[in-house]
């Protein structure tokens, strides 16, 4: 018998297995039904996008609270939360955004419509007007950055509020994406303060 023989023999004799048959035992893993459920499950882990659900809820004080709440208790994190009145009297309209994958979300869903104060919930992610406000003050330090941000203003187009001799403060309305793409391009100058509501959607007309 050879040494490598020997070797696996020895292995196998206190409930091993020898080199070559952990080998083989690997390559028949990665072809399991197993292994493959765990791949897509870590694909779909990492499938991940921003999600925006609205709410109906009951105007009650408290509500807000229970599902923030939610949210801690299963791990979840709020990107932006807006909360406003809506067409029917009585009832308020939570609209959360988050960073999550497909499963994390329908589990969320599930979850928020046992909730008895949620009249409704809506995913306003695809096929939906999403908009953001955003006001931000920029420092100007000369006639030059002055004329570069009003015209970056009609470019987008973004709305003056207020200005004077050292700053000037923007509001700027649009979908979310936009906004930070017009954040980049007035970095440069020195945002002195900013301000933004948080997303607020609704479907499209069918």
């Amino acid at each position: 018998m050879s040494k490598k023989e020997q070797t696996n023999h020895k292995y196998q004799q206190v409930g091993g297995w020898g080199l070559e048959e952990r080998l083989t035992q690997h390559t028949k893993g990665e072809h399991s039904p197993n292994y493959n459920q765990k791949k897509q499950e870590e694909k779909t882990h990492m499938n991940t996008q921003t999600h925006i659900i609205a709410m109906h809820v009951t105007d009650e004080p408290g509500v807000l609270t229970k599902i923030s709440g939610l949210f801690t208790r299963r791990g979840f994190n709020i990107d932006t939360i807006t909360v406003g009145k809506t067409e029917i009297k009585g009832t308020s309209r939570i609209t959360v955004s988050l960073h999550c994958n497909e499963k994390t979300l329908e589990q969320l869903e599930k979850q928020l419509n046992k909730m008895i104060d949620i009249l409704k919930v809506t995913n306003v992610t695809n096929n939906s007007i999403v908009r953001e406000l955003c006001l931000v003050t920029i420092n100007i330090k000369n006639e030059t950055t002055r004329t570069e941000l009003i015209n970056y203003t009609k470019i987008y187009p973004a709305k003056i509020v207020d200005m004077n001799h050292t700053s000037m403060t923007i509001e700027f309305m649009d979908h979310p994406e936009k906004i930070e793409e017009f954040l980049k391009k007035i970095q440069k100058f020195g945002i002195k303060e900013l301000v933004r509501t948080g997303i607020i959607g609704i479907n499209k007309n069918k």
